[in-house]
């Protein structure tokens, strides 16, 4: 099947949602019903603390958003591809550290499917001839993290959707997403394309 892709590439280089870090490993935001909740990770105790303040972190990568915030993000980003582009059949989305936190409610929907590696899943979707969007962050949501915060969305169609993904895009950038390089508008594709990455 040949298909139009659609690429964009950005990162966050400053806050774009309030919160607040509480510490180094305790993130401290607001919840749905307005009373501040508290995400940490199970089991942790003072000795898991002494074991993680040895490890080395990317200093140099600032935590712009917290667990929440990062759920949040995804969540905008189903609602606006709902929005804007409501024909596309399969909404692809990296998640590689679940956090113990409220997922946002868009991530539930049927045609939303979220791995941590989501190139076999081109692949499949490809061979199906499916229609689809992929959202891939590497966003630090934690100090002890990798990530270097960039975010990176590519988008499958049997057809030109140049308007529609441009309008992703800049409501990605409008939400605080600055853009690296411009985006691939109408490139065929054989479905071989694996300029997506894992």
């Amino acid at each position: 099947m040949k298909y139009f892709t659609y690429h964009f590439e950005g990162r966050i280089s400053h806050p774009i949602y309030q919160g607040i870090l509480a510490d180094k490993f305790i993130y401290k935001f607001p919840s749905i019903n307005g009373n501040e909740t508290i995400s940490t990770f199970s089991s942790m105790n003072e000795h898991d603390l002494t074991v993680l303040s040895t490890l080395t972190f990317e200093k140099n990568i600032p935590v712009l958003l917290n667990p929440s915030q990062h759920y949040r993000l995804m969540g905008h980003f189903i609602e606006v591809v709902e929005r804007e582009l409501p024909a596309v059949e399969i909404i692809l989305m990296r998640l590689v550290e679940p956090a113990l936190v409220r997922m946002a409610p868009a991530m539930f929907m049927e045609k939303v499917f979220v791995c941590q590696d989501t190139a076999p899943e081109v692949e499949d979707l490809q061979r199906l001839g499916k229609s689809f969007i992929v959202f891939r962050d590497y966003i630090k949501i934690h100090s002890f993290v990798a990530g270097n915060n960039t975010v990176y969305v590519d988008l499958y169609s049997p057809g030109e959707w140049a308007r529609e993904f441009d309008a992703i895009r800049r409501d990605l950038i409008e939400l605080g997403v600055d853009e690296i390089q411009k985006p691939a508008t109408g490139e065929a594709s054989d479905g071989r394309d694996q300029r997506h990455g894992a």
